[in-house]
């Protein structure tokens, strides 16, 4: 698989980070996860980069910036596009009510 179709997903909510990680694998998306800044950093160093990272905007162990910095630092991944996600509220149903909403915003922001 292209590594423009690998999503790597940073997100300390546990249900919040398998949503999300379900929604994008129903679009045919390969996605990897850590719950915090440090396991990232680690996964990625190994993996290497993705096609666009999605960032929750509260992380444990390390602050969502100081990781932006980390990445950054990276010449390996910094040029990776990060699309910072907050968490999205559930409708009555338990499915994210705009699904659609961020599958569009990750093609726009994975370069083809």
């Amino acid at each position: 698989m292209s590594e423009k179709r690998v999503v790597f997903v940073i997100e300390g909510d546990h249900d919040t980070r398998v949503k999300l990680r379900g929604i994008l694998e129903a679009e045919g998306y390969s996605v990897s996860s850590a719950a915090n800044g440090r396991d990232a950093l680690e996964q990625l160093a190994k993996a290497g980069p993705p096609g666009l990272i999605l960032l929750g905007w509260s992380l444990p162990v390390m602050t969502d910036q100081e990781l932006l910095r980390q990445l950054r630092a990276d010449t390996k991944l910094a040029n990776v596009p990060v699309l910072k996600v907050s968490e999205i509220p559930k409708n009555g149903s338990g499915k994210f009510p705009d699904a659609k909403a961020l599958v569009d915003s990750v093609r726009k922001s994975i370069i083809n």
